[in-house]
């Protein structure tokens, strides 16, 4: 069940953004190791590299099971349809321990602050990730987007807005499933609960 915490979302975040890094980590650099019809950026550099990413301080969340079958990936996208040429979608579940922080002395006037750790909580929720099935084509660009629930359900209305370009210079889009509603289902923000089935809110994992 995912957590209410705000420390377990930024978890999350924090883990999603590293993982995202490292999928988009590209290999070889010559022409053989590109698949034929690639869809490469003109401005692509020839070589390419992979580097290593340094993970962030915090929390890492477990992101090794990879979320497949059934009808495929649910999401309540407002315009619903191909997520992109040369684009590929995969789902994965991200579970693991968060902390909250408690300030380590008093307050002060100034924002200098102090916090450590405090009460811990276990979170499990799942991420959405959308990138470039060459990883040639990729720009090394991981755009992050908190999960709209306004619908009572995940949606992705950032993607939506800024698919065309993302596709076009080969970014990393993740999407996670940052709040409750998004995972078990919920009210809507936008209509009269009485006025609709309360199936429709349903979704599980």
């Amino acid at each position: 069940m995912l957590q209410r915490s705000g420390t377990a979302r930024a978890a999350v975040v924090r883990t999603c953004v590293s993982f995202a890094l490292v999928l988009t980590a590209c290999t070889g650099g010559d022409d053989d190791n590109r698949a034929e019809g690639s869809t490469t950026r003109p401005d692509a550099p020839e070589e390419s590299s992979t580097t290593a990413i340094e993970r962030p301080d915090g929390p890492a969340a477990d992101l090794s099971e990879e979320i497949t079958g059934g009808n495929g990936v649910f999401i309540a996208s407002p315009t619903p349809g191909d997520i992109g040429e040369g684009y590929i979608e995969q789902e994965y579940i991200a579970a693991g321990t968060a902390s909250s922080f408690t300030a380590a002395e008093e307050l002060t006037d100034d924002g200098r602050w102090t916090f450590e750790p405090d009460a811990t909580a276990g979170y499990r929720t799942r991420v959405l990730v959308r990138r470039p099935e060459n990883v040639a084509d990729t720009s090394g660009v991981v755009i992050v987007e908190w999960l709209n629930v306004s619908s009572g359900i995940d949606s992705d209305p950032d993607f939506v807005t800024l698919q065309e370009e993302i596709v076009r210079q080969g970014h990393v889009w993740v999407g996670v499933s940052a709040q409750v509603t998004g995972v078990e289902g919920g009210s809507s923000a936008a209509v009269n609960d009485d006025a609709v089935p309360a199936a429709m809110y349903s979704c599980s994992m």
